[in-house]
C-alpha cells in the first residue's frame, strides 16, 4: 500500500498518523487522570501503541525490528523519562499550558541536534527567516 511512496514520503505519513494518535491520547489524559494513575495510564497506552505499530507493521508489509539497538535503549529511555514527567504533571495544568509545554519540544531538538550532533538545521532556518511576519501573524491571532 505505502510501497508507491518515496521513503520520505511514507516516514511522513506514518509520522503524521503516529503525531495524530499522540495528541488523541494526550487529551484522554484528563478524562481518567482522577480515576488511573499516571503508571496505568502509561502502561496501557504504550501497550495499546504497541500492538498498532506490530499491527500496522503487518499491514503495510514494514518491518518493526530495530537494526541498531543500543540507540534505539538510550532513546526508549529518554523517552519514558519525558512522558512520565509530562503525564505526571499534565492532571495538574491547564491543557493550554500542557499543550504549549509539548509543543516546545520541536525547538529542544533543534537545539539539542545542533549541540551535539553539529547539525545545521539550514532548512528550518531558512522556511523560519523567510516566514517569520507570517509566523507572528498567526502567533498573535492565536494569542488574541
Amino acid at each position: 500500500m505505502l510501497e508507491k511512496f518515496t521513503p520520505a514520503t511514507r516516514g511522513a505519513i506514518l509520522l503524521v498518523c503516529g503525531i495524530s494518535i499522540f495528541g488523541f491520547s494526550d487529551n484522554l489524559t484528563l478524562l481518567v487522570s482522577d480515576q488511573v494513575s499516571v503508571g496505568q495510564f502509561h502502561f496501557s497506552r504504550s501497550l495499546i501503541a504497541m500492538f498498532m505499530v506490530f499491527g500496522l507493521g503487518k499491514v503495510f508489509g514494514l518491518s518493526v525490528m530495530p537494526k541498531y539497538w543500543k540507540p534505539i535503549l538510550i532513546r526508549t529511555f529518554f523517552m519514558v523519562t519525558s512522558m512520565l514527567l509530562y503525564f505526571g504533571v499534565m492532571p495538574m495544568m491547564p491543557i493550554a499550558e500542557a499543550g504549549a509545554g509539548l509543543f516546545t519540544s520541536p525547538i529542544f531538538v533543534l537545539i539539542f541536534s545542533t549541540i551535539f550532533f553539529q547539525r545545521a538545521h539550514w532548512l528550518a532556518q531558512s522556511f523560519c527567516s523567510h516566514y517569520w511576519k507570517l509566523w507572528c501573524v498567526i502567533g498573535f491571532a492565536a494569542w488574541c
